[in-house]
């Protein structure tokens, strides 16, 4: 596994960190909206930013360029009090920071009418989706048919790098195939129970017909694709030792 993937399946792991790395963001963002806190938010920014920076460059995460550029923007907008900073956290000394903040217009109704209306809508974008499906718990939202990760038990593959040991059907109908050399590949998927076949789409669009058996019982799924047949086993992630919300003040009551 990637360490790009390994970061992003396991940091949701933690309610926790995630709830207030969020609330860290959004409370930034309330600051630099404000003109008198705006200062104070740029430098919250610049370290969320930088944490952001050493995230994508650490894990190798593929928006670099865009969160340098996000980094670049917080210090530039702080350069112009940084001397003023200085002397207020170094030197111990009352400072005034400048006034010279841009608005859009002169007339204060209007500025406040535009970050409100663009305050709502970021808002409502992000959580009209949780509304239309009266569910705000990614954990409460129904799976797919067949949806899990299948460790490989039978296979008539060649041992080779390119082995496939594990698979999953995604909650977003992608069928993931993952070798033994730790590389993955995915396609679209779309089930059909009739005809007991999976239709997977490339991102060429070449399209093949897989034959499937489900075998509810052993929660056993065969595939066939035609020169290789696999025999999976799902596996039961949400019983697995990173999903349980164990919580441990000293080593000494890790088991």
């Amino acid at each position: 596994m990637s360490r790009d993937i390994l970061y992003w399946s396991t940091i949701g792991t933690s309610r926790l960190y995630s709830i207030s790395l969020g609330l860290i963001e959004v409370f930034t963002a309330f600051l630099l909206l404000i003109n008198r806190t705006r200062t104070l938010g740029l430098l919250f920014a610049i370290g969320v930013f930088t944490n952001v920076v050493l995230v994508n460059f650490g894990f190798d995460i593929s928006v670099k360029t865009f969160s340098v550029l996000l980094l670049m923007m917080s210090i530039y907008g702080v350069l112009p009090h940084l001397t003023a900073i200085l002397r207020f956290f170094i030197g111990n000394k009352m400072v005034h920071l400048s006034q010279n903040n841009f608005q859009f217009s002169k007339n204060i109704s209007f500025n406040f009418s535009l970050k409100f209306f663009v305050v709502c809508s970021m808002i409502g974008i992000i959580f009209l989706p949780f509304a239309e499906n009266g569910n705000f718990n990614d954990d409460d939202f129904s799976r797919p048919y067949l949806h899990g990760a299948y460790k490989v038990v039978e296979n008539n593959q060649k041992e080779s790098a390119f082995k496939i040991v594990q698979f999953y059907i995604h909650r977003k109908n992608y069928l993931i195939l993952e070798f033994k050399n730790g590389q993955t590949i995915d396609y679209f998927c779309e089930i059909n129970k009739l005809k007991k076949q999976i239709k997977i789409t490339n991102y060429q669009s070449k399209i093949q017909f897989l034959d499937y058996k489900y075998f509810i019982k052993d929660s056993v799924l065969e595939l066939d694709f035609r020169n290789i047949k696999l025999k999976g086993k799902a596996q039961n992630w949400r019983k697995m030792s990173v999903m349980k919300n164990d919580f441990h003040f000293v080593i000494n009551q890790i088991r």
